[in-house]
């Protein structure tokens, strides 16, 4: 492995970090963390791909550099930081401070001027810098031994820069590529450029003359608009010139022999994650570090109740069992694919003291007695993933008729859905990567469950044997106590319940229903609508684009914050729901 150093632009990667994470994570104390978890998922990706033996990141300093002294208007278009994400930043250095990573920061200088220093000491004493960034600025320092990491889409996507890269992709050497903004200037550093002149002509022009400094000297060569635009400002280009050149001799007092990897304090980095919630980061410690740790000690053994077994043979008995407890747990064995017929095994239903099971394999009866039942008295059912059992439920009603003309159904919600863990678990953290019971579960009390007790594949023996749906049910029923108890706390104390009740619950019949049913359509009205909407899309990327200085993916949310808030530095407003 050759020397690598890794240096690292600690603002242009938070902000990547925070702006393409769409839903914010905050933690049962109120704190702001998506920033800095993006930041840290960059750096893992980093670190696995691009193997270092050093590593440094740069920060900028609030107050003002050399370049405003040389233009006052410099980057005098930026909003302020949103709050949300500077109060992450002071986290982010005890992070690194806990990694025993290096970070520089300087008065005067931006992290650009730094992270420049830094890369031509590092290539003076035989390393091989990499640049992590999200600013094509940095391309200017791409060498024989520098290369360019640039942020592309997200927090996972990047692309790598060198010298031969950038002449097949701009046609430019990175010198060249300084004059290109000075000639096409820079709206999200306020630098002024030539008024006139894009990327497309600004490149033409280099590629001929090779220099800012030939061109404006040849001017006499040149005709038209271009040349009177480059004489009118031919002083604007200077400075802009100036204004983009990374300075690369910052005074900095540093030995690049202390930027070499150290080993991470994994007891302090462990005190930080576990008041962020950064459980996925936790687990990923070696694991003397977890024998005694916290994550351990937050686990909590699951409280099995002794529930009475009953069998349900008739719609009576179903009757009887579903509407003598205010709410029950509805749990289905079946095999679902949606827009095709559900293969259910059986129906588990269980309240507080009993637990029951029906084999619908053997009496598929069963099923529309408890539809009718639950639909008729209106009954309470609580869940995990409730759009799988309604899905079932309307699957069934859409391709009986009988059962149809029985049901007293008038239109609007056929279900009263009273609670479904797995809508609560997303109302509580929306960026959770899994909502199965086994995850939400984990996400609650850092225990796992035994899931061998859920096992119930093997359905051929199990018809015979009935006992291991029944504990399965009751297992179900211990483990969805604990997580209500959990969830309802903790969307008391962030004031979720209108969302919960009102937006989300509603929301699992609705997409059950669109499962089963489908929805009817009139092609030839929604082309016309297609085709007048087509046009006013038109026009209106058109105006992105002119405002945005630039083309990109406006479907992309990442691309969009990126040039919202980070070109055009816009503020961002608090983030909700």
């Amino acid at each position: 492995m050759e020397n690598r150093i890794i240096i690292i632009d600690g603002n242009s990667l938070m902000n990547r970090a925070f702006f393409a994470i769409q839903t914010p994570m905050i933690t049962k104390d109120g704190i702001t963390t998506h920033g800095i978890y993006g930041f840290l998922n960059m750096l893992s990706k980093i670190e696995k791909d691009y193997p270092y033996t050093h590593i440094v990141v740069t920060f900028d300093k609030k107050a003002p550099t050399f370049r405003h002294e040389q233009y006052d208007k410099y980057k005098a278009n930026r909003k302020s930081m949103p709050n949300e994400l500077a109060t992450q930043f002071p986290i982010l250095k005890d992070i690194l401070s806990a990694m025993n990573i290096k970070m520089l920061e300087m008065e005067g200088f931006e992290a650009d001027d730094l992270i420049g220093t830094v890369a031509r000491i590092s290539e003076e004493e035989g390393l091989y810098p990499l640049i992590i960034t999200g600013d094509k600025d940095a391309l200017q320092l791409a060498s024989d031994k520098t290369k360019i990491l640039i942020t592309k889409t997200g927090i996972s996507k990047f692309e790598i820069y060198d010298k031969d890269e950038m002449l097949k992709k701009y046609g430019l050497t990175p010198t060249q590529f300084i004059d290109l903004k000075a000639l096409m200037g820079d709206k999200s550093d306020n630098i002024p450029g030539v008024a006139g002149i894009g990327e497309k002509t600004g490149i033409k022009l280099l590629q001929e003359y090779g220099s800012l400094e030939n061109l404006l000297n040849s001017l006499d060569e040149l005709k038209g608009k271009t040349k009177e635009r480059l004489e009118e400002d031919k002083m604007v280009a200077l400075m802009s010139q100036k204004l983009a050149t990374i300075h690369r001799f910052v005074p900095l007092d540093i030995d690049v022999n202390d930027f070499a990897a150290k080993k991470i304090d994994y007891e302090k980095l462990k005190e930080i994650y576990t008041k962020l919630e950064f459980k996925a980061f936790l687990k990923k410690f070696p694991k003397e570090y977890l024998a005694d740790g916290k994550e351990e000690k937050a686990a909590v053994t699951l409280v099995r109740k002794q529930r009475k077994y009953v069998t349900l043979d008739t719609a009576a008995e179903i009757r009887s069992f579903l509407t003598k407890s205010s709410e029950i747990y509805i749990y289905p064995f079946a095999d679902i694919v949606r827009k095709s017929a559900p293969i259910v095994y059986g129906i588990g239903v269980m309240s507080q003291n009993e637990v029951a099971y029906m084999d619908l394999m053997l009496k598929p009866e069963l099923l529309d007695a408890v539809i009718e039942i639950l639909i008729n008295e209106n009954v309470a059912v609580k869940g995990h993933f409730l759009t799988d059992c309604y899905y079932i439920f309307l699957y069934r009603i859409y391709n009986s008729h009988e059962l149809k003309k029985r049901l007293n159904i008038k239109d609007g919600y056929y279900f009263n859905s009273a609670s479904d863990s797995a809508i609560s678990a997303y109302v509580l953290n929306p960026s959770q990567s899994k909502y199965d019971l086994e995850s939400v579960y984990f996400e609650c009390f850092g225990a796992k469950l035994d899931m061998n007790i859920l096992d119930v594949s093997d359905q051929i023996s199990l018809l015979e044997d009935n006992l291991k749906y029944f504990d399965a049910c009751s297992y179900v029923a211990d483990v969805l106590d604990m997580i209500f108890e959990n969830h309802k706390l903790r969307i008391e104390e962030n004031t979720l319940e209108n969302i919960y009740r009102n937006i989300e619950l509603p929301l699992i019949e609705v997409m059950a229903s669109m499962s089963a049913y489908g929805f009817t359509l009139r092609p030839e009205i929604l082309d016309e609508i297609g085709g007048l909407l087509n046009k006013e899309i038109a026009e209106l990327t058109r105006k992105i684009y002119e405002l945005a200085g630039e083309e990109f993916n406006i479907n992309s949310t990442q691309q969009l914050g990126i040039v919202l808030f980070e070109k055009l530095r816009l503020k961002a407003s608090k983030k909700t729901k």
